[in-house]
């Protein structure tokens, strides 16, 4: 069943190498979706795909080292709402 997420990480070393491994992982589960970085220096994430593929992403995000240290980490699921294409990153 395809469901939706919107989740954010706050923590220390953060950046652009965090976005491209979020980008490749969510492209290996075919997850569709969009990451970016925050004006707070958090990342946000809004993905749909296949709920077992979204669980294992949110619990790979979850437990990542490429962060460093994780000071704050949310998911909220729901059904889909957008017709996602591709999974892009936004930058500045």
């Amino acid at each position: 069943m395809i469901k939706h997420i919107e989740s954010g990480i706050m923590g220390t070393m953060l950046g652009s190498h965090s976005l491209s491994w979020i980008k490749d992982f969510a492209n290996r589960l075919k997850i569709k979706g969009v990451a970016f970085i925050k004006q707070d220096g958090s990342i946000k994430i809004t993905a749909e795909g296949e709920e077992e593929n979204l669980e294992k992403f949110v619990e790979e995000i979850k437990n990542e080292k490429i962060f460093t240290i994780t000071e704050n980490f949310y998911v909220n699921w729901s059904d889909p709402e957008e017709n996602l294409e591709d999974f892009y990153v936004l930058t500045n």
